[in-house]
Order: C-alpha cells, then sequence, then structure tokens
C-alpha cells in the first residue's frame, strides 16, 4: 500500500511540475507495461511492436535533399535473453528509423538485475544509447522496477526512472522561418550551409499499470499511466553566410501524461496484444499529441 502511495503521488507531482519530451514512440522499450518479471525461459524473447500515432510531426515532411522523412507508422523490435542467473541483456531497433539513417546500431542497449523479496519482485535496469553524442552516450537510462500480485486476479507493475539526453544534430533552415532535422546527422558542408543545435536534458519517469489476470498463462487486460518531467536546454548555432547571430541558448520544461489501456492473450511460447494510449496532459500546450494504437507479438 505504502508504495502504491508513492506511485500515485509522484504522478500527481510530476504532473503539476509540467514536464515531457517526445511523444512515447512504439520502438521506446521502457515504461510501457514495462516489468520486474523475467518474462523468457532461459532463451531467447523476440518482440515486435507495429503502432500507429495521429499526432503531427515537429518537422516539416520532405524525401530527399538529406531531410528526414516523417511517417505515421512506427515499426519497433527488441531482443531480450539470459545474462547471469539473476539478470539479463536486452536490445530495440526503430527499424523505420534505422533503415533511414542506414545504420545497424540499436537505440537501446540496456541490463536488468532481478531479485524478489516475499511476494514482490524487484530489477534495477541500466541502458544506454550506443551511439556517440556530445560527451559520452547520447542518452543514459537508469530504473527501478517492482511487480506484485494484489489478489489472484490482479497485478500491479510499476516504475521510476532517470534519463540524461544529450545530442547534437543538424537542420535545414526555410524562408519562412521553420527548420526540419537532416536525417544523416551532421555533416561538414550541410552544416555550414544551415546550421546546428545541441540539446540537453534531465527527465524523471513514471509507470503505474494495474492487470486483471484472464488464465493461468497470464492473459491480462491492463489500464496504466506514463508520465516524464525534464528540464531541457537547447544551443541552436546558426551557420548562414548572411547571419553573424551568436547561439542562441533556450531552457525549458516539458511535460505529458498518458493513459494506457489494451490486453493480451498469453501462452507458453508466446503471446499477442494491442492497446490504446491517450494524452491526458501535456506542458507547453502548443504541442498537440494523439492517441496512438499498437499490437505487440512476443515469441519465446
Amino acid at each position: 500500500m505504502l508504495r502504491m502511495g508513492l506511485g500515485a503521488l509522484a504522478f500527481a507531482g510530476i504532473a503539476s511540475a509540467a514536464a515531457v519530451a517526445q511523444s512515447p514512440n512504439v520502438h521506446e522499450p521502457f515504461y510501457r507495461e514495462e516489468t520486474a518479471r523475467r518474462q523468457f525461459f532461459d532463451a531467447l524473447l523476440v518482440r515486435a511492436d507495429v503502432g500507429i500515432s495521429s499526432s503531427p510531426s515537429p518537422s516539416r515532411p520532405m524525401t530527399g535533399t538529406g531531410l528526414q522523412t516523417v511517417s505515421p507508422l512506427s515499426l519497433g523490435l527488441q531482443l531480450e535473453g539470459r545474462l547471469w542467473s539473476r539478470s539479463s541483456w536486452g536490445t530495440s531497433w526503430d527499424l523505420l528509423r534505422r533503415l533511414q539513417l542506414s545504420t545497424p546500431l540499436p537505440d537501446w542497449i540496456w541490463i536488468r538485475y532481478y531479485w524478489r523479496v516475499e511476494e514482490t519482485d524487484y530489477a534495477l535496469r541500466v541502458a544506454f544509447d550506443p551511439i556517440p553524442g556530445q560527451s559520452g552516450f547520447r542518452r543514459v537510462d537508469v530504473a527501478f522496477l517492482s511487480s506484485t500480485d494484489l489478489s489472484p486476479q490482479l497485478g500491479s507493475d510499476f516504475a521510476i526512472g532517470f534519463r540524461s539526453l544529450s545530442d547534437r544534430y543538424g537542420y535545414a533552415l526555410f524562408s519562412d522561418s521553420t527548420w526540419a532535422p537532416l536525417s544523416g546527422g551532421l555533416g561538414g558542408a550541410e552544416e555550414q550551409r544551415n546550421g546546428s543545435i545541441v540539446e540537453m536534458g534531465r527527465e524523471v519517469r513514471l509507470q503505474q499499470v494495474y492487470l486483471a489476470y484472464l488464465d493461468p498463462a497470464r492473459s491480462a487486460l491492463f489500464a496504466g499511466l506514463q508520465a516524464t518531467a525534464g528540464h531541457y536546454t537547447l544551443l541552436r548555432r546558426y551557420a548562414r553566410p548572411d547571419s553573424t547571430a551568436l547561439p542562441v541558448q533556450q531552457e525549458h520544461l516539458r511535460g505529458l501524461l498518458w493513459l494506457r489501456l489494451g490486453g493480451r492473450w498469453a501462452r507458453p511460447a508466446w503471446s499477442v496484444g494491442g492497446y490504446v494510449a491517450i494524452p491526458l496532459y501535456q506542458h507547453p500546450a502548443s504541442r498537440v499529441y494523439g492517441p496512438e494504437l499498437g499490437l505487440q507479438l512476443l515469441w519465446r
């Protein structure tokens, strides 16, 4: 009861603090019904996520010329397996983005350590983005997880974590003062003609999910909340030949709270499920997020 109360208090605090960076894309493997229980049996677990989002893109949808293309469709792949007796490894890809950037590197690599106290499972997870950033890794995420059965038919998954962000990328400017990220990262010629942005931030992320079990294989219906709050610093440098402006530094808060509803049909070797994610709160209000739909397939 104390842990549940702390989770509710943290969600209330994060909503009032007003801060989340981005829409939770389908390839994001964390804080989306994330559990402290191992889901594989001394073998390899494969999970595929397919989703569609109605959220508008912040960048201009252009093809060719090195600019990012925009698609409402997301396709994610995750692999997870046993490392030692109480630990596991995992990695995930946003497949459409990896194809666009022409790199096989995953979006995340992580390690989890598990333990159990009475009727509750716990886990500590450390994850990083293998693509180098300004200094070290672009993203590092550390989280504490707990999963418990409240009754034979009801379970709960809780997660709280902290994420560090540091990224640098090029962008192209247009006559109407809008900009779009360059898909290939920073290139010398492109950066000289347009500009670059350095983004640094710190985030707090929370998850609270309740599950109603339907059978011994743990088929379930679930409902949960997902929240992120962060403080970010943007350093924008213009590289236009006709501009003598100094780099512009901006600091801001962003926040987002999502309601997630869904279910899964589980069997020992596989499971299939779906979800809908609905934004409940966001700051600032200038970016309007829409619902997301997704399908999840798991094989172990």
